[in-house]
């Protein structure tokens, strides 16, 4: 049985928060508050090296990092997803491109970038 990550949208970014706590309740929940799209950690492979020199942030505001968080919550700061949708369409492997929520998951971040809003990425 794969893994997934699952990448979301913040609609309402706070700097205090800890993100690594679930909002709603359950972890479902969170998934749907974000409206999270599931990715299979295989392909996340595909992206890890590329991603990390791409600043970012783990569980809140106050933990500036790079890259995925490898056990904990990461934060993709508006300013990051251009880089992260880069990575997204030339580094991903042709046997993924097809049934893996590669689409939906572009379409989640231009939204965001447009939008100015974090990204949120469970499960890394």
């Amino acid at each position: 049985m794969p893994c997934d990550a699952h990448f979301g949208i913040i609609d309402d970014f706070d700097k205090q928060e800890n993100y690594q706590r679930f909002f709603s309740g359950s972890f479902q929940d969170t998934l749907r508050e974000h409206h999270c799209v599931p990715i299979d950690d295989d392909i996340l492979n595909d992206w890890a090296k590329d991603f990390q020199s791409v600043s970012t942030y783990y569980n809140s505001f106050s933990y500036p990092a790079k890259g995925f968080a490898q056990c904990a919550v990461t934060l993709v700061p508006p300013e990051s997803i251009e880089a992260l949708i880069r990575i997204v369409e030339t580094k991903t492997s042709a046997q993924w491109r097809e049934g893996f929520n590669i689409d939906k998951l572009l379409e989640l971040l231009k939204k965001a970038h447009a939008a100015k809003k974090f990204v949120i990425v469970y499960g890394i």
